[in-house]
């Protein structure tokens, strides 16, 4: 019990970075204690709980920050491991863990818009500001170009709170799950899981949307979302084909890292790539791979 509230405070301090951060951190180095024994798990929920409590009492953060690291790392962690000890799939608990942040989005855009609204205006204030006290070393042109970024950037932010606060916590629980999954007795099947073919119906859905005008923020906020979600299966399919190649040389693996960073096209090639894997099937994998391909044993933990 010691070490899980140990781990307490290093989760809480990368969670007030980002609760992405957070996450990563409680998946890849708690996630085996925290899955395999509901009893430690109620305890770090119940510590992460008050201790983030407490925070809000003594003005050290704001409502809105406090519920979304609960939301983010607790709640979220909880639904993982429920996934991860029914199902027994990796996969599973990442999309049943990712289905509780996309409900919460959308709880946070209708219970926090104000605090929200605010934040956001209050940053393009700050760094208006800072812009400001800079002009005279800044072209004026390039000074105006910078300004009119900040505002669309907030806009943005705005827009499509959904996607900027699902992503992230997408991809946390993936990077947190890979880590995790190499520091237990089994392993995820990475390279052979498949998402569930009903997934694609949500995104079929977000593109209507985009169509019809009064829906078309909604809609591009859910076709996002998925985006993110196929590059997981993307992933997937780049492991299959070139995963012991990636394994042997890291800087094969920087490469590619830095690729999806820094290069759009890459990104979204992987992204079509697997979306298109639903109907192509690019591994050749059997119907019921994903539940064969994915299976996990949660009592080896």
């Amino acid at each position: 019990m010691g070490t899980i509230l140990l781990q307490l405070l290093p989760a809480m301090l990368l969670a007030l970075l980002h609760p992405m951060l957070g996450l990563i951190f409680t998946i890849a180095i708690s996630g085996r204690t925290l899955v395999a024994d509901p009893r430690q798990q109620r305890i770090w929920v119940t510590g992460f709980v008050i201790l983030a409590a407490g925070m809000y009492l003594l003005n050290v953060l704001p409502l809105l920050d406090v519920v979304d690291i609960v939301s983010g790392l607790a709640l979220s962690l909880l639904v993982f491991a429920w996934a991860l000890r029914r199902t027994g799939s990796w996969l599973h608990a990442i999309l049943g863990g990712t289905a509780v942040q996309v409900a919460y989005a959308l709880l946070r855009r209708w219970l926090f818009a104000e605090q929200y609204l605010r934040m956001v205006n209050t940053t393009r204030e700050l760094m208006h500001q800072a812009l400001g006290q800079s002009t005279t070393q800044l072209d004026p042109d390039r000074a105006q170009a910078m300004i009119d970024m900040i505002d669309q950037i907030a806009e943005y932010l705005l827009q499509f709170q959904e996607a900027f606060w699902v992503v992230p916590m997408l991809m946390g629980f993936y990077v947190g799950t890979l880590l995790l999954s190499k520091r237990v007795a089994f392993r995820w099947n990475h390279r052979t899981a498949r998402l569930p073919h009903a997934l694609v119906y949500p995104l079929i859905a977000g593109m209507a949307m985009v169509l019809v005008a009064p829906m078309r923020t909604a809609g591009w906020n859910v076709i996002a979302i998925f985006a993110w979600v196929y590059f997981i299966q993307g992933m997937m399919i780049i492991d299959f084909y070139w995963g012991k190649h990636f394994a042997r040389s890291r800087v094969l693996t920087v490469i590619l890292v830095l690729a999806i960073m820094l290069n759009y096209f890459v990104l979204g090639l992987i992204m079509v790539m697997g979306l298109l894997d639903t109907w192509f099937n690019f591994r050749k994998l059997p119907d019921m791979e994903e539940e064969r391909g994915d299976n996990s044993h949660t009592g080896n933990l």
